[in-house]
């Protein structure tokens, strides 16, 4: 296998590990949302059938932490399908052995013979910036809002 084949192979695994990473982030975070509507609505059931107001509390806190690992795993998929529009918009512009030839001026950052050991720019907290940003796009908190509504009204319903 010549150099250029061989780059070749290594974009096509890295497009294809891509497009399966990018997809079992949708399953995950369906399963983290289903997890988050169980729990709370359990802590809704059991606040108003045992008239115990505090499993509210209970439930809260679970909506929270599952929202948050919601905008977490949102967050972490952004980067993914980023990554892979990078790639391919290169491709677009530009033929495959024009990216792939060493020397060329067209580059695909990260791309196998082009990887850089510095860490993303903004370091630690750009990634916490880009959680708290995932989790507050209207299609990650719609679901914990209403949920936490859901509570809400249990806890006064068992209050009376």
């Amino acid at each position: 296998m010549d150099e250029l084949s061989g780059r070749f192979e290594l974009l096509k695994a890295e497009i294809a590990e891509l497009q399966v990473a990018i997809r079992s982030y949708d399953v995950a975070r369906g399963q983290i949302q289903g997890w988050a509507v169980t729990v709370g609505l359990a802590a809704a059931g059991l606040a108003l059938t045992a008239e115990a107001p505090a499993a509210v509390l209970l439930g809260l806190v679970a909506a929270l932490a599952f929202w948050l690992l919601d905008g977490q795993r949102r967050s972490v998929q952004q980067r993914l399908i980023a990554r892979s529009i990078e790639i391919e918009s290169a491709l677009a512009a530009h033929s495959i052995a024009q990216v792939l030839a060493p020397g060329s001026g067209v580059r695909i950052p990260g791309l196998a013979h082009h990887i850089s050991a510095q860490a993303p720019a903004g370091g630690r907290g750009w990634r916490h910036g880009s959680v708290l940003r995932e989790a507050l796009r209207p299609g990650t908190w719609a679901l914990y809002a209403a949920l936490a509504g859901a509570l809400l009204t249990s806890g006064v319903a068992a209050l009376r």
